[in-house]
């Protein structure tokens, strides 16, 4: 009864409670040879026995306990980052999402299951963050590092240049805008691995017998080899173009030839080649109006790189970077790390 009363005494509040429990006749006409004021009203023991026993006072009580605990695992689960809120605005882009992938609005069981799918991602995450999923993980951080690059491109992007920046830029890029050279030819082809070592010689002989004649381009058609993938004549063909054909070392032989003739051999992947230039027009440089969209698309990018350049020198300014300077000069001249250690 000493608790009761004490706790009568803190908490004026708790004769309201009891009058609620009890009613306020059974208090006024209750035993109070051992009383307990509680803010100017009284209470007796027999009326505190009552209350004790009371089960609607027993339940009172345990819906505080139940409420008080139920806020507390509220704000621990805020508090601790286990709360997933998805707001009116993260519902709308759900239903974007959903909306722009299938053309149509989704059906309300639709989208509660992508706010399903989302509530799963966040969970997911969120844990494989907790076990440290995302350290030592080269995927994981070769991911962010190009997030935060873009990022600082896009941040970081200049304005639309002026006319004369970019006229600036294509003048010291102009080799870039050049045309290539375009080639036609005709040619005649040696298969090694049916001949061998006997092509090589078969190519010379050809050679000689179109040159001693004065040869036209057509002159060449019945000799040689065939082969399903090459042709006789090539006409207005890029260097790139000769190169997808016949490979590098092929087109940068051949774009070397002189116009009127037959050259070589030249080898190319296939085996030998009689080569006759039938034309070559050089590459030349185009005006700026004719290649502004690629002048002004590289001139973008290109401020962009600066742009993240200047964005990472200005963060490992930050950073205090340690090499170990001896074990990297061991291994660069072919020393173990072991006996770098040493």
């Amino acid at each position: 009864m000493r608790r009761w009363r004490q706790c009568a005494s803190a908490c004026p509040c708790f004769y309201d409670l009891v009058y609620a429990v009890v009613g306020e006749s059974s208090v006024a006409k209750g035993n109070i040879s051992e009383t307990v004021t509680v803010g100017g009203r009284v209470l007796s023991d027999h009326v505190m026995r009552r209350v004790i026993r009371e089960p609607l006072l027993h339940f009172a009580l345990l819906g505080l306990v139940i409420f008080g605990l139920n806020t507390w695992l509220d704000d621990t689960a805020v508090h601790n980052g286990l709360r997933i809120e998805l707001t009116a605005a993260d519902i709308g882009h759900l239903r974007t999402l959903w909306q722009r992938t299938w053309q149509r609005p989704p059906t309300a069981d639709e989208l509660r299951g992508a706010i399903e799918d989302r509530v799963r991602e966040e969970i997911l995450y969120r844990e494989a963050l907790a076990m440290g999923l995302d350290k030592d993980d080269t995927v994981v951080r070769r991911r962010l590092m190009q997030k935060l690059k873009f990022l600082s491109e896009d941040l970081m992007a200049g304005t639309e240049p002026t006319v004369d920046e970019l006229q600036r830029y294509f003048r010291e890029h102009r080799e870039r805008y050049r045309e290539p050279v375009r080639l036609q030819f005709s040619q005649v082809f040696f298969n090694v691995d049916r001949h061998g070592a006997k092509a090589a010689g078969m190519a010379r002989e050809a050679l000689e017998s179109l040159t001693a004649r004065g040869a036209s381009a057509n002159a060449g058609q019945a000799l040689g080899d065939r082969l399903l993938t090459l042709v006789y004549d090539y006409p207005e063909q890029s260097v790139e173009d000769v190169a997808r054909v016949f490979g590098d070392d092929f087109a940068r032989q051949v774009v070397q030839l002189p116009v009127g003739g037959w050259q070589g051999p030249v080898r190319s992947g296939y085996g030998l080649h009689l080569v006759y230039i039938k034309d070559r027009r050089p590459g030349l440089v185009p005006t700026l109006a004719s290649v502004q969209h690629a002048v002004l698309r590289d001139y973008e990018q290109a401020k962009r790189e600066e742009a993240a350049e200047d964005f990472y020198e200005r963060l490992r300014a930050r950073y205090d970077i340690v090499i170990d300077q001896t074990a990297l000069e061991s291994l660069a001249r072919g020393r173990s790390l072991a006996e770098a250690a040493r």
